[in-house]
């Protein structure tokens, strides 16, 4: 009768010990070598405040109107806020600019185009506060660039549109 035993599994185990060491060995070289083959590409961070004001949703009646959803509270048009800013961020206006200057910057960018931009450009926010602005590409300089610039673009345009939509 055959019957299963940990002691016996162990003592087989420990006999096998060198295949086991070269499988784990074998399997670590081919881990790095792919790595070194396909590079995970550069991730540069940039952070950028974005602060409202919520008394001044108390005297915006009109936005529920234009917006067409019905703001229960303050965290609602918060909300709401939060995603048109993210909206202008990630548009071709916004982008288009920052691709332009990132042109103006150096010959290396030539070749990008908007697309490659839009691929290589990422925003994430939980809340008003800080916005988490990501690029990722194989070239560290590149992806640390693009996003100062495209940090700077958004601070830049933002801060123009309300200026003057508090003039209109």
């Amino acid at each position: 009768m055959n019957s299963w035993s940990l002691r016996d599994e162990i003592f087989t185990f420990t006999h096998r010990w060198p295949v086991i060491v070269a499988c784990f060995l074998i399997g670590s070289l081919l881990g790095w070598g792919a790595a070194e083959l396909w590079p995970s590409p550069f991730r540069a961070t940039a952070t950028l405040y974005v602060g409202l004001d919520p008394q001044q949703t108390l005297k915006q009646h009109f936005v529920e109107g234009y917006a067409g959803i019905d703001f229960g509270n303050l965290t609602d048009f918060k909300h709401w806020q939060m995603a048109q800013l993210e909206v202008l961020a990630l548009s071709d206006e916004y982008l288009g600019e920052t691709l332009a200057r990132l042109q103006e910057a150096g010959a290396d960018w030539d070749d990008t185009d908007l697309p490659a931009l839009k691929r290589m450009v990422h925003l994430s926010w939980r809340n008003a506060g800080e916005w988490q602005l990501t690029a990722e590409d194989y070239n560290p300089r590149h992806a640390r660039l693009a996003v100062k610039v495209w940090r700077e673009v958004i601070f830049e345009k933002t801060n123009a549109s309300i200026a003057s939509s508090r003039q209109l």
